[in-house]
């Protein structure tokens, strides 16, 4: 290798040239042209781009793993990147000069205003490909191929503006190079992101880097969106898991969105088919290959892959889905199906670490985590490792809602208030929970009706046995029921237990059986009646 590349002060020297130019228009009348020809042409946002790509192919270049074909390569393409950027101060100067001759001599201004245009064009094309070759080496020298480093993925567009979705979770489009790809590829991509202060900074990085090479065996198929990689920004005091999108040619939607903007419940084959999709998730993270709780499954963090034509023409993220469910043609892609997946795993955790429970106080929260989840009223700090039971308890409260098609809790942005479902708030007081409530509170009636983990419990299972038999049979309800008790000492409902001193992986494969037996018989009876 040259000196060049391999120069320690590789990126001050690229910079410096930098600053020169950019001195140079600043300093000029001509400044405010000049600096829309480079524009033009996204020479300025290149450059701390171009910063951290130096800086990673150094990196590559002195990893003794690295190939020397590729080391040539990179110090080849870099050697004309730094060539093509000191042409363009001299171009520079020619407009500057030329300028100053002013209106008699304007052809030369233009001449020298093409050429200055034809500099910047190339470097750009050489900054590209040097970019996507320096992507492409880091990953395939990396033993950790989830990890994102600095600027080695970049939002596409000139002012990209991710749509935010949910609880921490956003949708955006990215330029990234793949795991062994020889070049650099463009792909929306769903954003879970964790906001960490300093102190906390070094655990939390940690578990993010144990979760992201978890979740790395993850398959698609089970309804978990394909995981990219973990990038953090220290500035910013962000992590994120970056996934790629499930389904690119159909638009995702929160299920609260789904719920509120749906003008009529769907079919039951759907519904049954969205619990199963959920089911698949939940349960295929805890096996072997995975080994992790999600710890928050809620309707906030449900993606539905719907039909692009069902987006409304009004305010962005509206929806306008049809009363029938159906899509009509193939123009808005997804072929009139609906999917449902597992997201917000940022703040999820591998079964063997042991972690503080988290007490939780927000109704639409703490309404579908079980109890043992919930935080002890005397304030004592819980340190326990969560295991798949908790989240099994998540699903059947989710079930609950999929198959009456009413959330359990709804949020009125207007008062900024929470509101409990009528069926909530009728079983509750069915089971005298509410005699117990102080009514003359200051607080939410959906925070009184929340506060007791056990009430919370017994109102859902009573949802259960009373709303879901009408709206989808027996023996759904059952399963959810038992869902809902997957973790008490006393079975109610049959099926399997988790019990202290079982081996937890058997009682749960045997769960997991026992729920696709009763989904799957369920989809085929309904497909055979459709």
């Amino acid at each position: 290798m040259s000196d060049l590349l391999a120069a320690v002060d590789a990126v001050e020297k690229i910079i410096a040239v930098w600053n020169k130019i950019q001195d140079r228009v600043q300093e000029q009348k001509a400044a405010e042209a000049l600096a829309a020809d480079l524009s033009d042409f996204g020479i300025e946002s290149s450059r701390t781009t171009l910063q951290n790509d130096v800086r990673i192919a150094q990196r590559v270049a002195r990893d003794p793993s690295t190939r020397e074909d590729t080391k040539k390569d990179l110090e080849r393409q870099f050697q004309r990147v730094d060539k093509l950027l000191r042409d363009i101060e001299p171009a520079i100067e020619d407009v500057v000069k030329n300028k100053k001759l002013g209106e008699m001599l304007k052809y030369f201004s233009a001449s020298a205003n093409r050429k200055l245009a034809e500099r910047v064009e190339k470097y750009w094309a050489a900054f590209r490909v040097f970019d996507q070759a320096v992507m492409t080496a880091d990953v395939a020298a990396r033993s950790d191929p989830w990890l994102i480093q600095p600027g080695e993925m970049k939002a596409v567009g000139m002012a990209p503006a991710p749509v935010e979705v949910g609880d921490g979770i956003s949708l955006g489009r990215v330029s990234y190079a793949a795991p062994h790809a020889r070049e650099s590829t463009i792909a929306d991509v769903v954003w879970e992101t964790l906001h960490s202060n300093d102190a906390a900074w070094d655990e939390n990085d940690r578990d993010m880097r144990n979760l992201a090479a978890a979740l790395s065996g993850a398959l698609p198929q089970w309804h978990i969106p394909k995981l990219i990689g973990y990038e953090q920004n220290r500035t910013l005091k962000t992590m994120r898991l970056v996934f790629a999108h499930p389904e690119p040619s159909r638009a995702l939607y929160t299920l609260s969105d789904v719920y509120e903007a749906a003008p009529a419940m769907p079919s039951l084959a759907l519904r049954t088919r969205l619990c199963y999709h959920l089911a698949l998730a939940v349960l295929h993270a805890d096996r072997p290959r995975v080994n992790v709780v999600h710890k928050h499954i809620r309707p906030d963090n449900l993606l539905l892959a719907l039909p692009a034509s069902w987006q409304g023409s009004g305010p962005p993220r509206t929806l306008a889905i049809p009363p029938d469910w159906k899509h009509k043609g193939n123009a808005g892609g997804g072929g009139g199906t609906v999917d449902l997946y597992l997201s917000g795993w940022q703040n999820s955790r591998t079964t063997s670490q042991t972690t503080t429970y988290v007490g939780e106080s927000a109704p639409y929260r703490v309404i579908y985590q079980h109890p043992q989840r919930h935080q002890p009223s005397d304030g004592a700090v819980v340190a326990a490792k969560y295991n798949i039971g908790h989240d099994i308890y998540s699903l059947g409260a989710c079930m609950l809602e999929l198959l009456t098609w009413k959330a359990l809790v709804t949020f009125d942005s207007a008062t900024e208030t929470h509101y409990l479902s009528p069926g909530y708030l009728e079983a509750f007081k069915r089971k005298g929970f509410d005699a117990s409530v102080d009514a003359s509170e200051d607080a939410d009636l959906a925070d009184l009706y929340t506060r007791d983990a056990g009430n919370i419990q017994a109102t859902l299972i009573d949802m259960a046995e009373t709303l879901v038999p009408p709206s989808a049979g027996d023996r759904l309800a059952r399963l959810v029921c038992r869902c809902l008790t997957c973790l008490d000492p006393v079975p109610m409902y049959g099926g399997s237990r988790f019990h202290d001193g079982d081996d937890k992986n058997k009682v749960s494969q045997a769960f997991s059986a026992e729920i696709f037996s009763d989904l799957n018989t369920m989809l085929s009876a309904l497909e055979v009646a459709a």
